[in-house]
Formats: C-alpha cells, structure tokens, sequence
C-alpha cells in the first residue's frame, strides 16, 4: 500500500461525501511517520473545503483516532475519514500499532466498528497511469498550499498526463520536487519536467 494514493483517495472521497450525499467529513491525518502526507492530507481537505483534525510526526495515531471520533460526534461531522500509514506485515512498529487498536477496540475506548472498517478496508488501487485524472489533485498536494494556479502551467500538466508513469505515486513526487527546483520562482512549465 505504500505510494498507492491512499491519501489522495481519502481527499477525494471527502469531495464525494459532502457533494454527492451532502454529508459532514472530517479528516484524520494518522500517517505520523510522513509529515508529507499530513501536509497533503491538509492541502486536499483546504481544495474540498473539509474540516481537518490537527496531527504531528510522531503521535499516537491511537490516541488521534479517540480525539478525532469524539471531536467528529461533538461538532456535527457525521463521517470520520482516517488517512494511515501503508502497512506491510512485515513493517513491525506499523503492525504493533494496528495490535493497538485492536486492544482499544477489546477495552471498548475505541469503537469497534470504526476498527473493523480501518482493518478490513482492501483498496485496489490502479497504477498511476490508469489514473491520469488524479494527476492535477497530486500535482496541487505535492505543491502545497497557495495559488496553485500560477505555480504550474496547464501545458506542464499536460506533459505529466502524456507520460507512462512506470513507478508509483512516488515517482510523480519525485518528478515534482525536481521540477520545482528547476523552475526557481517560477511557474513550473514543460521544460522544467525531466522523467
């Protein structure tokens, strides 16, 4: 699951919720072991105009996930979406935490449904290039917050859409971090994009 676009999924279906069924999201940043997704998770929750619960590097996504559920209940948010971190059954301290939750669940301070939605939740997520609809939602996270109008040209999107992308979601990061670089305080345009 690592690079497989939970975050933008999380964003995106926020969007949906609150458009298509007029419901309340509220956004949960958990994956604590990449600030860059808390700052993206933030960035799309702005772009969809979602209520986000505050988080940091390092918390206890335990202990967030409690705080969030009980300010969701309190402030008439009716859909608490959390944004985790990928789990591989091999990534120990990532399993732990998950054993954490299932105690929490066992103890009755965490609800057991919400758990067993966090635990039983497969997304098959398409590679990237199956996805180029995604491409100005990704590009706009990883760009952070501002006008993100005048930070990237729509023919360096188009350029992006055009590519195969054979790695992940990472790879495009990659690509934009480079291209931020190579365009200074200008807008990224096409010559500025190097795969």
């Amino acid at each position: 699951l690592h690079g497989s676009g939970k975050t933008t999924t999380v964003g995106k279906l926020a969007r949906y919720l609150k458009t298509e069924h007029k419901r309340n999201p509220y956004l949960l940043p958990a994956d604590v072991y990449r600030p860059a997704a808390i700052e993206q998770l933030n960035t799309l929750a702005r772009q969809v105009e979602c209520a986000v619960h505050p988080s940091h590097e390092g918390a206890d996504p335990v202990t967030l996930g409690r705080d969030a559920l009980a300010f969701a209940k309190n402030h008439g948010h009716d859909v608490l979406l959390i944004d985790t971190a990928g789990r591989l059954h091999i990534d120990d301290a990532l399993m732990e935490e998950l054993e954490r939750l299932k105690a929490a669940v066992q103890q009755g301070t965490f609800r057991a449904d919400l758990y067993y939605r966090i635990n039983a939740l497969a997304l098959e997520m398409p590679p990237l290039r199956e996805r180029k609809d995604d491409m100005a939602l990704l590009v706009h996270g990883f760009l952070g917050s501002g006008d993100e109008s005048n930070r990237i040209t729509r023919a360096a999107l188009e350029k992006l859409e055009r590519y195969d992308w054979p790695g992940n979601i990472r790879e495009l990061k990659n690509v934009i971090e480079r291209a931020r670089l190579y365009a200074g305080n200008e807008p990224i345009s096409p010559q500025h994009i190097r795969f």
